[in-house]
């Protein structure tokens, strides 16, 4: 579900004020207006990197600048669009219960993965 540019979602579901430095728990920073992505693109919100979880899982997401996006445990439903600096450090538990997509094109998680857990840095810009 859209986030109101005024808040930021946390892990526990708790609105908290917007921010764009590192925060505790879940947080997305949102400086997007209405009709927009946080990447900041109209229309359709699979531009960019998006991630969507069909079960339970667990996330930590940080950027080039080491500013964490997210920080949690996810559920089936929730989806996530990933904006920042890129590379992106990405850290993915039971990644059988997320997709992970970029402009709306599929990015395969299985081959990233060791026992469940996807670590891996991800370029937007030169995928692999």
């Amino acid at each position: 579900a859209p986030v109101p540019s005024s808040t930021t979602k946390a892990i526990d579901g708790r609105a908290a004020p917007a921010t764009t430095g590192t925060t505790p728990g879940m947080a997305q920073s949102s400086t997007a207006g209405p009709g927009t992505t946080e990447s900041g693109t109209t229309g359709d919100a699979a531009k960019g990197i998006v991630l969507e979880f069909t079960g339970p899982s667990w996330i930590t997401v940080t950027d080039a600048a080491g500013t964490t996006l997210y920080n949690g445990e996810m559920k089936d439903g929730d989806r996530h669009p990933v904006a920042g600096q890129a590379p992106f450090r990405f850290v993915i538990g039971r990644v059988g219960n997320t997709r992970m997509t970029l402009d709306g094109q599929p990015v395969d998680l299985e081959t990233r993965s060791r026992g469940g857990v996807a670590r891996f840095s991800f370029n937007p810009e030169s995928p692999e």
